[in-house]
């Protein structure tokens, strides 16, 4: 492997290529499903920790772009892994205890609160341009009573 500058990413440091990191993380996985005497659920710290990588947040932050000098290239193969792993997490939430799996998908951003977006456009009347345009220019002082009344 040819020396690379020290400030590189880590990932660029421990894998030669893109596709030797991929091969890696495929590793992760098929060793993840030969434990015995029952596989074991990949998850996103044990594929960080197998790549060589310090946490799942040092993975998060290269799946995101977070990180100054990592080549799309490289970011390809890690997303793909964090996707499988985020499948595994899926697949649990159709069995009778998911509630780890919803706290896991919740912090890699998954939410269970439904959000709307409301646009409401607002536009006064010319009615109430003209009371205004009264009320500055000093000919609207009986408008002015209501609306002090009556303020709705």
């Amino acid at each position: 492997m040819a020396e690379r500058p020290q400030n590189q990413p880590r990932l660029l440091k421990l894998f030669e290529s893109p596709e030797h990191l991929e091969a890696a993380c495929d590793r992760y996985f098929e060793l993840c499903q030969a434990m015995e005497p029952v596989p074991k659920r990949p998850t996103w710290n044990g594929l960080a920790l197998y790549l060589g990588l310090e946490s799942r947040q040092q993975l998060w932050l290269y799946t995101t772009g977070q990180t100054e000098g990592l080549p799309p290239a490289w970011v390809l193969p890690l997303k793909r892994s964090a996707a499988r792993v985020e499948e595994r997490y899926e697949d649990a939430l159709l069995s009778s205890c998911y509630g780890g799996a919803i706290f896991a998908l919740k912090q890699r951003g998954w939410t269970d609160v439904p959000t709307t977006a409301v646009q409401v456009n607002v536009s006064v009347g010319e009615g109430l341009r003209g009371l205004f345009g009264r009320l500055q220019e000093g000919d609207g002082a009986q408008d002015a009573e209501l609306v002090t009344q009556n303020p709705e």
